[in-house]
């Protein structure tokens, strides 16, 4: 019996797995493409790890001080906090380095810490590569006058599971966090001594 001329089956399936493999990668680079072009976050930007203010104060180191050094490299940000007091969790440093970065998709150093000299509350935790922030965003509230005021660069709004937290609502929780660690004493002291520093500078 005379043989077919023709593709073998063999040949056959290599082409149609080549076939459906083009397929996927033109289908990708378009996603891609949309994202890019609409601003639509890809799956790198979810890296981006946040917590609801309440959840900060229950789970995180929240350490007062003063940024002491604060390097901008290519990718990331390194700064240290020189401790003034440790309102929850423990820190047996006087001073304490925090590395962050980078953010993805765009990369880039993330400006999360206000300059050297800015006194701050900061929500901090720690793993086997040292300390990092809490949460990605709003994690850095400034302090003036003995309250927290705000947060650096006015923070952002957070939304998780159908819930939304303002800037405002981690200011409040912070203020209220840090009131609730201070004395009668330190109530007073506190702003007359920014007052006196403002005045000497």
């Amino acid at each position: 019996m005379a043989r077919e001329h023709g593709k073998t089956p063999e040949a056959s399936n290599v082409l149609r797995w080549i076939f459906v493999g083009v397929r996927q990668i033109r289908r990708l680079a378009c996603v891609l493409l949309v994202a890019a072009l609409t601003g639509v976050p890809s799956v790198a930007s979810a890296k981006l790890f946040v917590l609801p203010p309440e959840e900060i104060i229950r789970s995180a180191v929240i350490v007062v001080g003063t940024v002491s050094s604060r390097v901008q490299k290519e990718e990331r940000l390194d700064v240290s906090i020189r401790v003034e007091r440790v309102l929850s969790g423990s820190v047996d440093e006087r001073s304490v380095s925090v590395s962050v970065g980078p953010y993805l998709p765009r990369g880039g150093a993330p400006d999360v810490f206000p300059e050297v000299g800015t006194r701050i509350i900061v929500a901090l935790s720690s793993d086997e590569d040292g300390w990092r922030l809490a949460s990605d965003l709003n994690s850095v509230g400034l302090i003036r006058d003995g309250h927290v005021t705000g947060l650096y660069k006015k923070g952002s709004k957070v939304t998780l599971n159908d819930a939304t937290w303002e800037p405002d609502d981690y200011v409040s929780a912070y203020e209220q966090f840090y009131r609730s660690h201070m004395g009668w004493f330190e109530r007073w002291f506190e702003p007359a001594v920014e007052w006196l520093k403002e005045l000497l500078r």
